[in-house]
Formats: structure tokens, sequence, C-alpha cells
């Protein structure tokens, strides 16, 4: 976890490693939640950013697969947080 912006209702997320270095500068990834105008839920926004080390180097889709897989349980275990 690299930043928690409860305010502005936003996550940031930073992955690193030696799998991820070998290809990437960065990989980052960003949620921010906005309640919805009826009050029924929120809305999710994602973003996901990476920064190759060479152009020849693919996108990095596992990559990103797995850390939405974390952020989604990640949410999960907040949403029940919250309604507790």
């Amino acid at each position: 976890m690299e930043t928690i912006n409860l305010e502005d209702r936003t996550l940031t997320m930073r992955m690193s490693g030696c799998l991820i270095s070998e290809s990437y500068k960065t990989v980052k990834a960003t949620i921010t939640v906005s309640p919805k105008e009826d009050g029924e839920g929120s809305r999710v926004a994602w973003k996901v950013e990476f920064e190759k080390i060479r152009h020849d180097i693919e996108d990095p889709l596992l990559i990103i697969d797995t850390l939405i897989d974390v952020l989604v349980n990640y949410l999960k275990e907040t949403d029940g947080n919250l309604l507790q």
C-alpha cells in the first residue's frame, strides 16, 4: 500500500520486486470510490500505470490481473468493515 486518502476516497498501491523490476520501472494502481448521486452504493474508478524499462516489453496484463484481484479482495474487506 502506498497511500490511502480517506478524504478523497483514494487508495494507491505500488508493486515492486524481482520479476517486476526486470521489465518495468514502476507498476502502480489507484482506485477512487465515489458515492452515487442517488445514495444507492458507490462507483469505483480504477487506474493502472506502468513504465517499461524498454519499448519492446509487452504490457503487464498478468500483473494487472493480479493487482486487480488484490484490490478487489481489499475492497471486499473494507466494505465488510464499513458495514459493522
